[in-house]
């Protein structure tokens, strides 16, 4: 009988699980490099940014608001690759912009010069010009219209005051603007407002009754579907649903009894939902953008959100700020869009300065929580190592 030693390869198994772990820790500062990209130009207090494509190309807008509903005072602007270019000025005319395309086509709102109201426009960046897209009204003077996103054919979903007085979801495309509401039992009696259309055609928003403290619920509307209402999300008295990527899932946020809000993910109108975790430390949490590798940004109690999927395949909240270089002054407050490419635009503060201030995060890594290298071979050799010893274990006993 052979009598061998196994404390080396017991020693090699630990340090080998011990460096394992860090190898898969993924809460290491330093995964992102981050971009003020409010606009040097400006004198708003705040900005924000709202979309980007997948060149990383930013759009937004600046604003002497602290909400990012409010319209009054406020300038539209685009960054690309340390350019920024003002959309507020003439002939452009922006002062909102919401929505940007891999064509560089800019859904966003404005005042022309010789009307009233706000009207929906799409811009050209390639070829700097602005479309005034019109308004359910057909009402150039006093019509009213937002335009909230735009996909890659071009097509701009947002809201527009309708000829009933109330403001409902549009689809323009091919020079035509549509009400979502038309052909569904919200056309009367209900507001609508669209915020995101995928690829596909495939539009979400929410839609209200008409009431002094009107509820709102999620929706999503199709060419053959038209306007049905999200109700499996059954999770309090309010819902609102904020993006859709290509596959159909879709994120947004409701409310419970106690008006917390909390983000959500469902796939389509009959889906199952999925109810995102808060921060650990978190009492509310809203969903504002989601990509075609499932990764979703938003917010919780003012800290910047990314939830991905952990090794057991759930999602997790992980929290941006922890993501940020060493000695970062940045506080992030909410994550608004992510592209492909793992990219994310949102707002925050900076220490010293006042305001929010506009951010790009370029991701350095590749994925959450994907081994390295490093980590893998550590994990073969555990393995080779405990197989090892279990076979000396076998033969000590022969």
């Amino acid at each position: 009988m052979r009598s061998i030693k196994l404390y080396p390869l017991y020693g090699f198994c630990a340090v080998s699980a011990i460096l394992l772990l860090f190898a898969l820790d993924t809460r290491a500062s330093g995964e992102y490099e981050i971009y003020d990209v409010t606009p040097p130009y400006s004198n708003y207090t705040h900005a924000y940014a709202f979309d980007l494509n997948e060149d990383d190309q930013v759009v937004g807008k600046i604003s002497d608001s602290v909400s990012t509903d409010d319209f009054s005072s406020s300038g539209a602007f685009i960054y690309s690759a340390g350019i920024w270019t003002n959309l507020d000025v003439p002939p452009k005319g922006l002062d909102g912009a919401y929505g940007i395309n891999e064509s560089q086509e800019v859904a966003g709102y404005g005042i022309p010069s010789d009307a009233w109201d706000f009207h929906a426009y799409r811009y050209d960046h390639i070829s700097m010009t602005t479309t005034d897209i019109g308004n359910l009204e057909n009402n150039y003077e006093f019509g009213v219209a937002v335009a909230s996103d735009i996909n890659d054919s071009g097509a701009i979903v947002g809201y527009s005051i309708a000829p009933s007085g109330y403001p409902h979801a549009f689809k323009y495309e091919s020079a035509t603007m549509i009400d979502l509401s038309v052909g569904s039992v919200y056309y009367s009696g209900y507001t609508s407002v669209a915020n995101a259309i995928n690829n596909n055609g495939v539009v979400v928003g929410s839609i209200s009754p008409i009431s002094a403290n009107p509820p709102a619920y999620a929706f999503m509307w199709t060419e053959a579907g038209k306007m049905v209402r999200l109700d499996n999300l059954g999770l309090g008295i309010y819902s609102e649903a904020h993006d859709i990527n290509d596959l159909g899932y879709i994120v947004g946020f409701t409310k419970d009894t106690n008006g917390k809000s909390h983000a959500f993910l469902c796939l389509g109108a009959l889906g199952a939902k999925v109810v995102l975790d808060e921060l650990p430390s978190g009492t509310w949490s809203e969903a504002y953008g989601i990509n075609n590798n499932m990764q979703i940004v938003g917010s919780s109690d003012n800290q910047a959100v990314l939830w991905e999927k952990n090794s057991l395949g759930e999602y997790e909240a992980l929290n941006l700020n922890d993501f940020l270089p060493e000695g970062s002054l940045w506080t992030l407050v909410a994550a608004y869009s992510i592209n492909d490419k793992g990219s994310i635009v949102g707002w925050g503060t900076i220490q010293g300065e006042s305001g929010f201030r506009a951010f790009l995060l370029q991701a350095n890594y590749d994925g959450v929580p994907i081994p390295e290298p490093l980590s893998i071979l550590l994990l073969l050799g555990s393995i080779v190592g405990i197989i090892f010893k279990n076979r000396l274990q076998s033969d000590n006993i022969k």
